[in-house]
């Protein structure tokens, strides 16, 4: 019993993303560009042994220079998802408590090619798990993207 759950285990990624809210407009999370071109929320992959909120301060740091604590952010959505070829993922959403100054991000060079603002129907603060998971769902068939200049480490 124990080799089957652990081979499970072993064919599961897990990532871990941010939702961060944007100073001065309540309806508004920081997206970022990826290499390929694909709006996404900031966050990754999981090192194994390495707990989400680690994660989640890890690549938060390592994409867009920002320094945050894990105390900063509480669940508010996971789920399994089944992305074929790519494998099952164990996906975490976390929002962040504060508010970011999208001026002040800085993307560093390699995956991320821009950042910039997901406009949502309604305000992101305080959602909870349905609320949370609908927005998610459906960003991209009302929300706009606006992406302004982006300032890179040099």
């Amino acid at each position: 019993m124990e080799e089957g759950a652990n081979a499970i285990r072993d064919r599961v990624h897990r990532a871990v993303f941010a939702i961060l809210p944007v100073a001065g407009m309540s309806k508004s999370i920081v997206t970022v560009v990826r290499r390929n071109g694909q709006l996404h929320l900031p966050g990754g992959k999981s090192e194994p042994e390495e707990t989400t909120k680690r994660t989640l301060v890890r690549e938060l740091q390592e994409e867009l220079s920002l320094d945050v604590k894990q105390a900063d952010f509480r669940l508010v959505l996971e789920q399994i998802m089944d992305y074929g070829s790519e494998g099952l993922w164990h996906e975490f959403y976390y929002e962040y408590l504060g508010e970011v100054d999208l001026a002040k991000l800085v993307a560093k060079e390699g995956e991320i090619h821009g950042v910039g603002s997901l406009d949502c129907a309604c305000p992101i603060r305080g959602l909870e798990t349905a609320g949370m998971s609908y927005v998610l769902r459906t960003a991209q068939h009302w929300a706009t993207l606006q992406v302004g200049t982006c300032r890179r480490e040099q």
